[in-house]
């Protein structure tokens, strides 16, 4: 039965309207020509944010993208993030803050002592869970955009600072002049053979629900789903996503934060997809309820994780309902991590804009951005 769930997935999503990649694509180190920007300036003002480790070589291209992304708007803010680099990273940040005042740099060496106050899951190699390392440093940064003294920058755009290429401008300045409604969007990231690539911050119609529901098979039918947009694509819908670039209207993300582990946020819009109607025969919902029908032996962990919680090793066996819930679902260990359901940072922070009825979320696939020659 569980098989045949599986081929319906498959049936499901290649009968999308995304396309699979069948061959490689040109991915330029630059784009093949300087685009003309058609737009004029946007009236608004916007807060540009990053963080970063060890991405020297794409300095220059991230100096020249971020100013020149800011010189479209009124104003603009620049908010970075780094840490324990072994390159020139640091310095290099540095000496663009000096020569730029809207550039505000913070730079520090971080162990594990100071990691523990905030992330709790480690890896089978006794290190913490990386994307728990970067919502701590995302959560840096938030503060600091969404300061009270910004209040008037209508937006907030998260860029990654390891690409080395131009940014598609004429695309993210039309972002801004479309006629859709949105509260984000999201970069078209991709990889040398044009496949969209950031699948852990990934969630839509196809698969609503993650590895922190269904355990690590979800990496399996999430690598089977090849997207591949046209830059002349509609906006695509989406409940969480990033590839390298998220565009936020400043009060969409009031009161959200970043985590990468299940939060009480995304616990309430995973009940409304789970125990929804509209969802109630899609095949991956369908996948999660035959799990349950083996009865797994169930753990009861906190609400939120704390410092030295047990190590399941064994992560099929067992279920997990986290804090007193007289409706709960029941949780898997994933991705390599063994002591509280793990996700990806932006999962449970786009939960929160969602609950909060900023649900407006899309990719735009004319914003191409390339991951190649990244740290």
């Amino acid at each position: 039965m569980r098989i045949f769930k599986v081929i319906v997935l498959m049936i499901v999503l290649t009968s999308s309207s995304a396309l699979y990649a069948k061959k490689k694509v040109h991915v330029p180190k630059k784009r093949d020509k300087k685009e003309e920007i058609t737009y004029q300036s946007i009236a608004d003002k916007v807060v540009i944010c990053g963080i970063c480790r060890d991405v020297e070589k794409a300095i220059p291209f991230t100096i020249k993208n971020i100013e020149t992304l800011g010189s479209f708007f009124s104003d603009y803010r620049v908010f970075i993030y780094e840490n324990n680099s072994s390159d020139k990273t640091p310095s290099l940040l540095k000496e663009w803050a000096k020569k730029n005042e809207k550039v505000v740099v913070t730079s520090e060496v971080v162990d594990d002592e100071i990691l523990s106050l905030t992330c709790f899951n480690k890896t089978i190699q006794n290190e913490f869970y990386r994307p728990e390392r970067i919502a701590r440093a995302r959560n840096i940064v938030l503060q600091e955009a969404m300061n009270p003294e910004f209040d008037d920058f209508k937006y907030v755009i998260w860029l990654d600072l390891d690409f080395e290429h131009e940014l598609p401008f004429q695309a993210i300045i039309a972002t801004f002049y479309a006629p859709q409604e949105w509260d984000a969007v999201f970069a078209n990231g991709v990889n040398d053979q044009g496949v969209f690539y950031d699948s852990y911050a990934l969630r839509d119609k196809l698969l609503p629900i993650g590895a922190e529901l269904i355990g690590d098979q979800w990496w399996k039918l999430r690598g089977d789903i090849r997207l591949v947009f046209k830059p002349k694509d509609p906006w695509y819908p989406v409940y969480s996503a990033f590839g390298g670039m998220g565009i936020y209207k400043r009060d969409a993300i009031k009161g959200c934060t970043y985590k990468a582990s299940v939060t009480k946020d995304l616990q309430a819009l995973e009940k409304q997809i789970v125990y929804g109607s509209d969802w109630k025969d899609h095949a991956e919902i369908q996948i999660y309820l035959d799990g349950l029908k083996n009865n797994p032996p169930i753990i009861h962990l906190p609400d939120d994780p704390v410092s030295n919680m047990e190590y399941y090793r064994d992560t099929r066996k067992y279920g997990f309902i986290l804090g007193d819930d007289t409706n709960p679902l029941i949780y898997r260990m994933n991705s390599g991590v063994c002591q509280y359901p793990s996700i990806c940072e932006h999962v449970p922070f786009h939960a929160s804009m969602i609950l909060r009825g900023h649900d407006k979320l899309f990719v735009n696939p004319a914003i191409v951005l390339y991951y190649f020659g990244r740290g």
